[in-house]
């Protein structure tokens, strides 16, 4: 089990540490209005954007089913989502952007990896085929 202070200690020394794309950070969610009897949101790690290629989807000839999406290796990362260009690939499609968080689970009190994919076209999240995807590409 790993205490929400030791989690804490943890990846904020995983943050200042890790140097190398992605990089990451220590969020700190701001107070809520009124959390009432909440607690406060915990912070969490989270990568810096990680640009991807757009999910692929294979058609087959005679009008069978596509194939589920499968996305390509990663291409670039920087370190600032604000930093993003990717006007130069005007002549590709849109790259999608994954960014990843790590948190602690409250019930299960472990850390829990997050991936936040959406597409580069349109800002639309992956769904869970295209998210199971990547991951299956990944190995």
């Amino acid at each position: 089990m790993l205490s929400k202070a030791e989690f804490e200690r943890m990846a904020r020394q995983f943050a200042l540490l890790h140097h190398t794309a992605p990089t990451w950070a220590w969020f700190e969610p701001g107070p809520l209005s009124d959390s009432g009897a909440f607690a406060p949101p915990p912070g969490f790690l989270r990568s810096s954007p990680i640009v991807v290629q757009p999910p692929i989807a294979a058609r087959r000839q005679g009008g069978e089913e596509e194939d589920p999406p499968v996305l390509e290796e990663p291409i670039c990362s920087t370190a600032d989502s604000s930093a993003l260009d990717v006007s130069a690939l005007d002549d590709q499609a849109q790259p999608d952007l994954l960014r990843i968080h790590i948190c602690r689970s409250a019930t299960y009190q472990t850390p829990q990896l997050l991936l936040l994919g959406c597409h580069g076209s349109d800002g639309r999240p992956w769904d869970v085929d295209e998210a199971r995807a990547y991951l299956q590409r990944q190995g």
